[in-house]
């Protein structure tokens, strides 16, 4: 079970609180500069990097659909041509790093030194590009999940003793 902090759980099951969950995405590449977006109205200062507001929303995988990959969807706002341009750019994938952090929103800016949960690591699979949005498709860095439980195939020919 996930360990939550005191202070985050205090959040969660208060009326009123001043602390706000944050998601915090980096897109990064060896060839490219890192881009820092966090899910605000606002910037965000964590352990010293400033992330630039940015609309996006994270897509979760279904927990009852058993036929399909697991997948997450990460859909950005295509609101000006900065991430889609670097996007298009790139000859491999890039990582996507994922966040989530509670900041006091009375701070200016808000601060956070430490993460709630992550960052998680994610490969970027492909993209579906919209006039409004960019909605990629990740999934683990090491995708351990979508592999074939034995890498070999047991048949009569290959092992004999189990079909005897």
């Amino acid at each position: 079970m996930r360990q939550v902090s005191q202070s985050a759980m205090s959040a969660m099951l208060s009326e009123s609180s001043t602390l706000v969950p944050i998601t915090l995405l980096e897109i990064s590449h060896p060839n490219q500069s890192t881009l820092y977006f966090c899910n605000n109205n606002e910037d965000v200062v964590h352990n010293g990097q400033t992330y630039q507001w940015y609309p996006f929303e994270l897509t979760l995988p279904s927990s009852t659909d058993s036929d399909e990959k697991i997948t997450t969807q990460i859909t950005i706002a295509n609101i000006d041509q900065s991430i889609i341009s670097l996007l298009r750019s790139l000859q491999t994938a890039p990582t996507i790093t994922l966040s989530l952090i509670y900041v006091d929103a009375t701070d200016d800016p808000p601060t956070s030194d430490s993460a709630e949960y992550g960052p998680i690591e994610l490969k970027y699979k492909r993209q579906d590009v919209t006039p409004k949005t960019i909605t990629g498709t990740v999934s683990l860095a090491e995708d351990f999940l979508n592999q074939a439980f034995l890498p070999r195939t047991f048949n009569p020919s290959t092992a004999r003793g189990i079909f005897q």
